[in-house]
């Protein structure tokens, strides 16, 4: 393998790395779910101020943890 090979290859497993890793911090903090619902609500209330609506959601999820 010449230098830039190798170079590419050590590249692309430190990229597989970080992906590895930001994959189970979204696992581990129940992302996808969390955005899942956040958005079936939007789907269902279909409120004025999305922005607002999410802010409030996302204050009355974070205190009852």
């Amino acid at each position: 393998m010449e230098k830039n090979s190798v170079s590419r290859f050590l590249d692309l497993n430190q990229q597989q790395s970080k992906i590895k890793g930001m994959d189970n911090y979204m696992t581990e903090n129940k992302i996808p779910e969390l955005l899942g619902n956040l958005m079936k609500n939007l789907a269902v209330s279909k409120p004025e101020d999305p922005i607002e609506f999410m802010i409030e959601l996302m204050t009355k999820s974070d205190k009852r943890r």
